[in-house]
């Protein structure tokens, strides 16, 4: 049986070592008054003894009513305040009323009247729900829940928000969860930094650290001992996913969750110096991007001015391109397989090159724009085509400066031998 599962689904029988479980961090003021204390935003909730009494009490226009000790969206009722006396549930889209909802009744110690926190996702009354599977310092995976949509929308991100390729590395139980498509966060290296901060300061082997995005930054949720989506099998994993996952559950390192080369330390050290928005856009047009990229977007990458710089400027672009080629060949594959080509952003590796390499060709390759020529031109040259660099240096006497840039580039490279002059490439 996996490591991983066996931990999930029986912790204190797992041979692994000391596992203090703080299963006092699962009750949600506890919670939240633990990640309040390390310095993270949470929203305001009040606490009461009955549905009856938190609706009667509450002045908030938007609110989630929650009964204590449940998980997984049990007994979570999202409601926006009509007229007096009148609710909308904003998940089965209905009219409630106070008295109906005063006659709920549930098993629970307390219920919870919590602010909703506002999304930045344009149309999207409920926030993106991140949940991030954390072992201690290392963020496994990160689940992305669209619940604005029935059944929610689901998808993965590894620990560094490249995007998974769903029904490859993951699949759902479709009762559950829809297939849905990765938006990557307005505020993803702020929540990378509190899920690990707070998974560290825990003290468990593992848990999910649960958080929503919004337009000031990350808000925490609560934590999540044994995630519903894994613990339920209403999401599935790879082989590939699941050696990934078992590493972790040891305490090893994580190598390729996405499949990619990524020095994630790197990644999430840089995240901890720096939690620079994915993007500066004006707040109606990060809305406008990621309601589409919610739902498929094939220009998301090139839509998103990232504002990160140097290498967390390439690593999200990265995981744009992979979140655009979701849906088919795009030519900003061109840029992502140069960046693993050469070890930019965090990839430590050239795993999936190849794949990028052909999706550029796919995308481009049939192009009479001069500049996606050239490009193509570049990307066969720089593998030793020697036929692409004849064509690069003939843009180059043509008065193309780019094209003469790679050239030069290209010479350095491979060496400024008399065949590579003459048009021919003798790789070294």
């Amino acid at each position: 049986m996996s490591i991983f599962y066996a931990l999930l689904h029986g912790r204190y029988r797992v041979d692994l070592g000391p596992d203090e479980v703080p299963e006092h961090l699962e009750d949600k003021l506890v919670g939240a008054e633990f990640a309040r204390s390390r310095g993270w935003r949470v929203p305001e909730s009040k606490r009461f003894d009955s549905a009856a009494e938190a609706i009667s009490a509450t002045t908030s226009r938007k609110f989630a009513l929650k009964a204590s000790g449940f998980f997984g969206g049990k007994h979570i009722y999202l409601l926006q305040q009509l007229e007096s006396g009148k609710f909308l549930d904003l998940n089965t889209l209905q009219i409630r009323t106070t008295d109906e909802l005063s006659r709920i009744s549930v098993r629970t110690d307390y219920w919870l009247v919590e602010d909703l926190v506002e999304s930045t996702v344009a149309g999207h009354v409920i926030p993106m729900d991140y949940k991030f599977y954390c072992f201690g310092g290392q963020i496994a995976l990160i689940l992305q829940i669209d619940r604005s949509s029935k059944p929610a929308r689901g998808y993965y991100f590894d620990g560094s928000f490249m995007p998974l390729v769903g029904g490859t590395d993951f699949s759902f139980d479709t009762e559950y969860f829809q297939m849905g498509a990765p938006v990557v966060p307005l505020h993803a290296s702020a929540m990378v930094k509190m899920a690990r901060d707070l998974s560290q300061a825990s003290g468990a082997r593992f848990l999910s650290v649960d958080c929503y995005d919004s337009p000031d930054g990350p808000v925490f949720g609560e934590f999540t001992l044994r995630p519903g989506a894994p613990y339920s099998r209403t999401a599935t994993f790879s082989r590939a996913v699941i050696r990934e996952l078992d590493q972790a559950a040891r305490g090893q390192q994580i190598q390729k969750m996405s499949g990619f080369d990524i020095d994630y330390d790197s990644f999430w050290a840089a995240a901890d110096k720096d939690q620079t928005p994915l993007t500066r856009q004006h707040p109606a047009v990060v809305g406008a991007i990621q309601a589409r990229a919610a739902l498929g977007m094939r220009d998301y990458r090139f839509r998103t001015e990232v504002a990160a710089k140097n290498e967390m400027k390439e690593h999200y672009q990265a995981c744009l391109t992979v979140a655009s080629a979701m849906l088919g060949p795009v030519s900003s594959a061109y840029e992502l397989q140069k960046s693993i080509q050469r070890g930019r952003g965090f990839f430590k590796g050239r795993s999936r090159e190849m794949e990028f390499v052909s999706m550029a060709e796919v995308a481009i390759g049939q192009s009479q724009i001069e500049q996606h020529r050239l490009l193509m031109a570049e990307m066969r040259a720089s593998r030793g085509d020697q036929d692409a660099f004849k064509a690069l240096r003939l843009m180059a006497e043509g008065g193309n400066p780019r094209a003469g840039d790679v050239v030069q580039r290209l010479v350095e490279s491979f060496g400024s031998n008399d065949s590579l002059r003459n048009g021919t490439i003798s790789a070294h």
